[in-house]
């Protein structure tokens, strides 16, 4: 793990809270749905009026999460659109998700979910 993502996780240890990032997958025409859940820590704040605008409506949530966790649980990263973030109870759906890539590692993610 690079100093730059050690040094984002243990930001989000400091100022983040723990959310539960889940991923709902099955093959074609097969059931049961197998839900794949990791436990994250992440900061999550509300867009602000001019940050609203194209796919980002009044409502939507700003989520960011470090990728130690993800790459330490060999999680099928990055967060896609369809995937699933659990603040506190509260379902947010990604509809998009922005990663941070620096050196060709992945440093961080922001997403856009919407509840």
């Amino acid at each position: 793990m690079s100093a730059l993502l050690q040094k984002t996780d243990r930001a989000l240890q400091r100022v983040g809270t723990v959310m539960l990032l889940k991923r709902q997958t099955s093959a074609p025409g097969a059931i049961p749905v197998t839900t794949l859940n990791l436990s994250v820590r992440g900061r999550a704040s509300d867009y602000t009026p001019q940050q609203l605008g194209g796919d980002i409506q009044q409502g939507d949530r700003h989520i960011i999460i470090s990728n130690a966790e993800i790459a330490a649980a060999s999680w099928p990263g990055p967060p896609r659109k369809g995937d699933m973030v659990d603040e506190n109870g509260k379902i947010w759906r990604v509809i998009g998700c922005d990663t941070v890539t620096i050196n060709g590692e992945k440093i961080r993610h922001h997403i856009t979910g919407r509840g």
